[in-house]
């Protein structure tokens, strides 16, 4: 018993220990005061090196195929809401009509 306890003990450490390493680079505390304190400063110097090097984003073949075909079915989403709303009023007005006739007779 003696030496099973003595495992799990030295276990246990070893697990804390890595517990603590991990933890100073999965979320270090410092860097991301840093990069709070910080962010104008970064964002500047982003923007002079795109100057300095004349960096330009451009989409590649399938960014461009992804986004078009996120606007196409919006649109195609937007004109089936329109068309449904106008078929919604269009009811609407048939069945006033519809009213008045049944009234009137």
């Amino acid at each position: 018993m003696d030496d099973k306890d003595l495992k799990i003990k030295e276990l246990e450490t070893e697990v804390e220990k890595l517990r603590a390493h991990l933890k100073k680079y999965t979320a270090p505390e410092g860097s991301r005061v840093y990069y709070q304190k910080n962010k104008e400063k970064l964002i500047q110097k982003t923007k002079d090196f795109k100057e300095r090097t004349g960096y330009q984003w451009k989409a590649t073949p399938a960014q461009r195929k992804a986004t078009n075909k996120r606007y196409y079915l919006k649109k195609k989403e937007r004109e089936a809401e329109t068309q449904e709303k106008e078929a919604v009023e269009n009811v609407g007005n048939i069945e006033e009509k519809m009213l008045l006739t049944t009234t009137t007779t």
